[in-house]
């Protein structure tokens, strides 16, 4: 993130591989508390998700 120049005091990500649809992938990172703690973690106010063919990443950041 820093490399493309997003600033930042704290950030998180959840990263998968093979789930077909933006639901599959949620509902597994919802049934895994690290994945699932990086949702819910209110310090943590922006987020982004990127998709490229089965790979996920949702990425958290505090400005």
């Amino acid at each position: 993130m820093r490399t493309a120049g997003v600033e930042f005091s704290g950030a998180a990500e959840n990263i998968a591989y093979g789930y077909p649809t933006g639901t599959a992938v949620l509902t597994a990172w919802l049934n895994s508390p690290g994945h699932r703690g990086n949702i819910e973690n209110c310090a943590l106010t922006e987020h982004g998700v990127g998709f490229e063919g089965t790979h996920w990443t949702h990425l958290f950041i505090t400005p």
